[in-house]
């Protein structure tokens, strides 16, 4: 079974929920049961080049440039856009999809008696989908390409689920059917993001792991 590590800031099994269960009998994580400062140590008592590297932000292999920089060297940084609201009216322009996050607020480049946050990106239409921040809001959640990490023909009905690498898992329940996992959790979630992974646990084992598919908003 995948479990989660003792150093819980740290916990890399949000992105390791794909390994296939077939896989896991000949992997070993020998730094499970030590914190990142307790390896550190380790490191400098070895001698080790490594032990005052800085930590990567965001995504590790991308160096002295920024997310948005990256995007746009390797050629995929879309078509500008229009930026619109919940009713369809047009607000401003976009400068292509990949450089816009569901739950972002700077940088839009609009102006607004409220404070406006996008709220989807309209991939059919090349459009950003601004709201409030109560639209933002979402009781659940539809995943597939599912991975089933847990031993049994089901799923417990009640499991935390995490949306996102730092946040923190969330009591929810869970709803299988076919291929598809159907999470709905007990206090609404901000910002859930189709493509993004959904990951379930139970106390520290890992049950499973999706790609999110559709959001179950609080206002549906």
């Amino acid at each position: 079974m995948l479990k989660r590590p003792r150093d819980r800031v740290k916990d890399q099994t949000y992105f390791l929920y794909a390994i296939v269960p077939e896989a896991l009998q000949w992997i070993l994580f020998p730094l499970a049961p030590f914190t990142k400062n307790e390896v550190r140590t380790m490191a400098r008592k070895a001698d080790l080049p490594v032990a005052e590297k800085e930590e990567s932000q965001d995504i590790c292999f991308v160096t002295q440039k920024s997310y948005r920089a990256f995007v746009k060297g390797k050629g995929l940084e879309g078509k500008p856009g229009v930026i619109v609201d919940l009713e369809g009216k047009t607000l401003g322009e976009h400068k292509g999809l990949p450089f816009y996050t569901i739950g972002q607020r700077s940088g839009l480049g609009i102006s607004s008696p409220s404070p406006l946050y996008v709220v989807s990106l309209d991939v059919p239409t090349n459009r950003v989908v601004v709201g409030e921040k109560k639209n933002l809001q979402a009781k659940g959640l539809i995943a597939g390409d599912l991975n089933i990490l847990a031993g049994g023909r089901h799923l417990p009905s009640v499991a935390e689920a995490k949306i996102r690498y730092q946040k923190k898992a969330a009591r929810c329940a869970l709803f299988e059917h076919e291929d598809k996992l159907r999470v709905i959790f007990e206090e609404t979630q901000e910002a859930i993001t189709p493509g993004q992974a959904v990951v379930c646990y139970q106390d520290d084992r890992v049950l499973a792991g999706g790609v999110i598919e559709e959001v179950l908003y609080a206002t549906n």
